[in-house]
């Protein structure tokens, strides 16, 4: 497999108290000194993901749009029954929940935002209903 600019080794799974994960790009790293140094990969993964919703451009001379999108062409070439093994779909599932909730665009043209944005609104109220009826 190609090695896509580390994009997916930029991406932690990290699991709150519910058990619901969360995937965001690493926004530190340990130095020397054990001290943490916030990083901006964040920023650029966010940044590249925004972009890649409005090119329409296969030759991009942004290296990192070509590197996404090939990675978000692969969720729609990856069989479903291997994407639970997939070592790729569930780190760039991952990444689109990210952009998806920063992303304000109505409708998003990228893969799986508006979607997602749906999604999670709809658990929202569910959730706001819930902590109406037991208040």
């Amino acid at each position: 497999m190609e090695k896509l600019g580390g994009l997916l080794d930029d991406t932690a799974v990290e699991s709150d108290a519910t058990g619901k994960t969360a995937g965001k790009p690493n926004a530190s790293a340990a130095t020397n000194d054990g001290s943490k140094r916030t990083t901006r990969s964040g920023d650029l993964v966010l940044k590249t993901l925004a972009h890649v919703a409005q090119c329409s451009d296969s030759n991009c001379s942004l290296g990192d749009c070509r590197r996404i999108k090939k990675l978000v062409s692969h969720l729609t070439t990856c069989p479903p029954e291997q994407q639970p093994q997939c070592k790729i779909c569930p780190k760039v599932y991952l990444l689109l929940a990210w952009h998806a909730r920063q992303c304000n665009v109505k409708p998003c043209m990228l893969i799986f935002c508006d979607a997602i944005k749906e999604r999670r609104e709809a658990s929202l109220r569910l959730e706001r209903r819930r902590d109406d009826k037991t208040h």
